[in-house]
């Protein structure tokens, strides 16, 4: 017969840590704001987000897309591209459920134009792939310079008056 009893200390404290590993994990997902989630992300293919120049971009204005602003709301209030909307990628990513309320925005067949200030490549990217992955069925184009880039061509921006300006 084996000899249980040299195994009944370990098991115990065995139990003892994975009851606290399970008890702060439910904790940390209790406190995280949004919480964590469970199911792994869906991948992006390859050719749902285009990264274009400012000159593809004003056509693309011209045609009548949709442009995003992934900046901060100051930054956004500061200096735009006319017509653009505002959705902050920082300093929390939006979350699912907000994005799928704001894609009221693509009701009509647009094609969003995700633009940054160009010297955070990040955040225009992490907004486009959450507009693909909360359900975007259309293509997303990010500027690849940002802002700046828009400004460089001499494109129109608006500035915080309202009034939209000629890029210098």
């Amino acid at each position: 017969m084996i000899e249980l009893s040299g195994f009944k200390k370990p098991a115990r404290e065995a139990a003892v840590i994975i009851g606290i590993a399970c008890a702060l994990g439910l904790l940390s997902g209790l406190l995280h704001p949004r919480g964590y989630r469970l199911e792994p992300a869906a991948a992006v293919s390859r050719d749902a987000i285009v990264h274009i120049g400012a000159v593809q971009a004003k056509a693309k204005l011209d045609r009548g897309a949709l442009f995003i602003d992934a900046r901060t709301g100051p930054e956004f209030k500061e200096c735009a591209i006319p017509g653009a909307v505002n959705l902050p990628a920082r300093p929390e990513p939006l979350s699912r459920r907000t994005l799928q309320e704001r894609l009221v925005l693509f009701e009509r067949e647009v094609e969003p134009v995700v633009y940054g200030d160009g010297e955070r490549p990040d955040i225009d990217e992490i907004l486009a792939r959450a507009l693909v992955e909360a359900g975007h069925t259309r293509r997303a184009y990010i500027l690849s310079g940002g802002i700046a880039e828009w400004e460089a061509m001499g494109f129109p921006v608006r500035r915080d008056s309202g009034e939209p300006l000629e890029g210098q």
